[in-house]
């Protein structure tokens, strides 16, 4: 019996998920989405997982185009963790069900685990070190559990209130946080700014998981691959980096930082 465990990660969450996972599974292998954006993979695994965050009440589009490209055997178990800031945020269900339905597949696992908030866009703030600590401690045993779970296959699906009827309607669509204002906001990677106390070490070009920085005589976002993760907003060491869009009343200045790799 073999497994492949896939994950997007920005700063960390889901990526601690995913190799979990993978390392209390036999025969695993670990894949970063974002680095298989047409997956070269003969899946021929017994065991298919897939791990990423939650965002806007949605899932990241990355994951969304991926899943319209992956390919699975027609009796492999599927298992779906998704990582949250909020504890009572969801809203994974819908664009889940669709995404399966459309490739005629289905999953057979799925569960929230609550970490560290790494977003902090509007009334919402990044979650502080202690805060971080305790999420990842009750993750871990968590992460445990589902493992657990996942090795004999049990069919087990437990999603929010907000993934049934009438929220998704609702979160789908709601202005400013709505995924649908997610989805015009995404890609806009000209309202991030850097001041003067970038020192020069290019870790947010090595940090973002989609290679959307290039590193020149100044920090470009050159690429147009822009996740929004804000890898490189939470990874400066002298938070010079920043989000700012006046226009959807965006700003993380003064804002916490959030980053979760060890």
């Amino acid at each position: 019996m073999s497994a492949i465990v896939f994950y997007f990660s920005g700063t960390g969450n889901s990526y601690k998920v995913a190799k979990a996972m993978c390392d209390g599974l036999e025969n695993a292998t670990l894949v970063n989405i974002a680095k298989e954006h047409s997956p070269k993979h003969d899946i021929s695994s017994n065991i298919v997982g897939i791990v990423f965050p939650l965002y806007y009440f949605g899932l990241p589009v990355i994951v969304e185009k991926f899943l319209e490209q992956i390919k699975m055997p027609e009796n492999a178990y599927v298992f779906v963790i998704v990582t949250r800031g909020e504890p009572m945020a969801g809203g994974a269900k819908k664009q889940l069900d669709v995404a399966f339905a459309t490739k005629n597949k289905k999953y057979h696992f799925f569960r929230y685990i609550t970490m560290g908030n790494n977003f902090p866009f509007y009334v919402f703030n990044g979650s502080v070190e202690k805060v971080k600590q305790q999420r990842n401690i009750n993750a871990d045993e968590k992460t445990a559990s589902f493992l657990a779970d996942i090795k004999t296959q049990r069919q087990s699906k437990v999603f929010s209130i907000l993934d049934y009827p009438p929220f998704p309607a609702i979160t789908l669509r709601l202005p400013t946080f709505g995924y649908k204002h997610f989805l015009q906001i995404y890609d806009e990677d000209s309202y991030f700014k850097v001041d003067e106390a970038c020192t020069k070490c290019k870790k947010c070009e090595s940090v973002c998981p989609t290679n959307n920085i290039v590193f020149s005589s100044k920090v470009e976002w050159a690429n147009k691959k822009c996740q929004l993760c804000l890898a490189c907003y939470n990874c400066c060491p002298e938070n010079a980096i920043q989000y700012i869009d006046l226009i959807n009343r965006v700003d993380t200045t003064r804002k916490h930082q959030y980053w979760n790799f060890s």
